[in-house]
């Protein structure tokens, strides 16, 4: 059995039900455990990314933080959710001054983001994976 830590996104749960209440049930039958990041948010993907670059990035950041906590790689079905979580990771890793914004966001809610976590979309852990 392979442990990820889950995202489903928005998505799943408003616009593509039938896709987010398939992908655990095939995740057992291919030995995948998908764990949901508990109390997950938006993303932050657009429109809002495209507002507020910050608060977008602190968003993401609550997630991949909470992904991190768990200790395992951040998957997600959604591309919208992909990008966004993948794009700030790597914003937060190669940005200091960024990073260090966030985490002051972060603090506030008692977390914070090392850049320890791997994001990935769902087909590719399925291709590259099983």
């Amino acid at each position: 059995m392979k442990y990820y830590s889950y995202f489903p996104g928005c998505s799943a749960e408003a616009t593509a039900v039938p896709l987010g209440l398939s992908i655990l049930p095939v995740a057992q039958e291919l030995e995948m455990e998908l764990i949901e990041l508990d109390d997950w948010s938006c993303c932050g993907s657009s429109p809002f990314n495209s507002v507020d670059k910050l608060d977008a990035a602190c968003m993401a950041a609550r997630n991949l933080a909470l992904a991190e906590k768990a200790g395992l790689d951040l998957v997600t079905p959604c591309s919208n959710c992909y990008v966004t979580l993948h794009e700030a990771n790597t914003h937060l890793k190669e940005l200091p001054r960024l990073r260090e914004q966030v985490n002051e966001a972060l603090a506030a809610a008692g977390s914070g983001y090392q850049g320890k976590v791997r994001v990935r979309h769902l087909t590719e852990v399925l291709y590259n994976d099983i």
